[in-house]
């Protein structure tokens, strides 16, 4: 078996396993948007709520739009849905939660019994006063 790292194939110091760093291309953020910002089909259109909703506008709705309106839609039908829920998380914040403890009061023991460890001694420098000295 051989050694662990092999330094045949160890990278030298100042030499990247990846020296083209990350592959390029649109993340998937920027591909959503892309999508969300598009043009609505025809056949998003078919609703008649939608419709109703669209009917006003120049330009025609965007998936983003469109998305929004449905969702605004299921939460008046259903205002206990989760389109309802994340509408108004949105629009007013999540609500706040309050956490409740009991904590109980325990008393302090302090053992002053024990044997004082090396690291428990003054130091007299930090004290301003004369170190004990034995007779």
């Amino acid at each position: 078996m051989g050694e662990f790292p092999n330094k045949e194939t160890q990278f030298s110091p100042g030499e990247s396993g990846n020296p083209n760093g990350r592959p390029k291309g649109k993340s998937f953020k920027a591909v959503l948007e892309a999508l969300l910002d598009m043009e609505a089909s025809i056949k998003d259109m078919e609703d008649e709520e939608i419709k109703k909703i669209f009917s006003d506008t120049k330009n025609p709705p965007t998936n983003r739009e469109i998305i929004m309106a449905k969702m605004t839609l299921r939460a008046k039908l259903d205002p206990d849905s989760k389109s309802a829920e994340r509408i108004m998380n949105r629009v007013d914040g999540l609500p706040v939660q309050t956490i409740n403890q009991n904590v109980v009061n325990l008393p302090l023991i302090i053992d002053d019994t024990a044997p004082a460890k090396p690291d428990d001694t003054v130091n007299p420098e930090a004290t301003g006063s004369e170190p004990a000295t034995s007779k």
